[in-house]
């Protein structure tokens, strides 16, 4: 039977894509049998620009990132109020997420970088291996710390970073101190040619 990796990236922008893209095209390299399901509310089309060789997709948004107004300017009231809601009943959302992936029946799974995908992923018993440049729940902080609900969102998302079996960093990345298991990685990017 062919190795199935589960991909979740981000649909906050296309940066996840760029990040992850060359990854998995190296790995389906290495391992042409490989199959690969995303997990993303990218489409298709936008995937297949990037992505080399066949695979399925699971239509979800597993991570919103933040809230923009446009290219660089965040909406922090809308991202607290989505966030506070994402997190309303979260070992709830953990847990219908972690069936939603046994269901596909995936060996390992990549994210980069929705936290919710990382959570569910260990409680459904599925190796993880996070890569970003950067984690949501530090950027959450950023903007978000003085809220009351703050300590409790923030705790939430770095234990889910946490349950990761590694969370890789290609350089450049955020330095990602209150996370345990980073492993700083090299640059990640696709050659011209």
């Amino acid at each position: 039977m062919s190795p199935h990796l589960l991909v979740a990236v981000s649909s906050h922008g296309l940066g996840h894509l760029g990040q992850v893209a060359p990854v998995v095209n190296a790995l389906r390299a290495r391992r042409p049998e490989l199959r690969l399901t995303f997990r993303t509310a990218l489409t298709g089309e936008r995937l297949a620009q990037r992505v080399e060789g066949p695979f399925e997709r699971q239509v979800c948004a597993d991570d919103f990132g933040m809230r923009n107004t446009s290219a660089l300017d965040v909406d922090v009231e809308a991202s607290a109020a989505a966030y506070r809601e994402l997190h309303r009943h979260w070992p709830d959302k953990v847990v219908a997420v972690a069936e939603e992936i046994a269901a596909a029946r995936p060996d390992l799974i990549l994210a980069d970088a929705p936290y919710l995908t990382c959570a569910a992923g260990a409680h459904a018993g599925v190796p993880v291996v996070a890569l970003c440049s950067l984690n949501w729940a530090d950027i959450y902080w950023h903007y978000c710390a003085t809220r009351p609900e703050a300590p409790t969102i923030h705790a939430q998302m770095l234990e889910a970073y946490d349950a990761a079996k590694a969370f890789l960093q290609p350089a450049p990345s955020m330095p990602m101190a209150d996370l345990s298991n980073t492993l700083p990685i090299g640059p990640v990017a696709t050659r011209a040619v």
